[in-house]
């Protein structure tokens, strides 16, 4: 692939928008689920998990079952894009 070719597929990527819409942590454990909206679902998504894992999510409850039940019993879902 030439320089230019490159160069405009980076532009590209830089301008363009982060998918957004609604999204689910479910546990599939108990069927208790969160549901949210945000305008860049993939880095929600990323914060979620993270959150989660660190023992740092505001929601105690879902921070509870994740201590709870673990990481395998939780799904996360993109509802509509």
């Amino acid at each position: 692939m030439d320089k230019a070719r490159q160069k405009e597929l980076k532009l590209a990527y830089k301008q363009a928008f982060p998918a957004m819409g609604l999204f689910a942590i479910r546990n599939l454990e108990t069927g208790r689920r969160l549901i949210g909206k945000s305008t860049n679902l993939p880095g929600s998504l990323n914060r979620h998990r993270m959150e989660l894992c660190l023992g740092t999510h505001r929601c105690q409850a879902l921070q509870e079952d994740w201590r709870r039940y673990g990481e395998a019993t939780f799904g996360f879902e993109i509802l509509e894009q």
